[in-house]
């Protein structure tokens, strides 16, 4: 019997690579940056089509929603700052009404 495959994200603690995802983050992940403070940003694909985007501090991880519709396409964080920027279009599949967009966190 299969078992659900959930996003994996795993960190070297000096001795071995432990997972660092818990029950509370789900999708699957796409791309990924570094926050620049030991910790990450990860853009993942939700169940219900919705992007969202998480972050790990090292301890825990907490979650945005991306508006509904969006898919990200690239994530980075501007060096110096805790600006988060994601890239992506809007209402994809259908050619002549997609278009880009730009989401930046604070």
């Amino acid at each position: 019997m299969g078992s659900v495959v959930g996003p994996l994200a795993v960190r070297w603690d000096g001795h071995r690579w432990v997972s660092v995802v818990g029950s509370d983050v789900v999708g699957k992940f796409a791309h990924a940056a570094a926050d620049g403070h030991g910790g990450i940003f990860v853009s993942a694909f939700s169940a219900s089509g919705d992007d969202l985007v998480f972050h790990y501090d090292g301890r825990k991880w907490s979650s945005e929603h991306v508006a509904s519709g969006h898919s990200i396409t690239g994530l980075a964080v501007i060096p110096g700052t805790s600006q988060v920027v994601a890239v992506g279009v809007c209402c994809e599949g259908y050619d002549e009404d997609t278009s880009g967009k730009i989401w930046m966190r604070r």
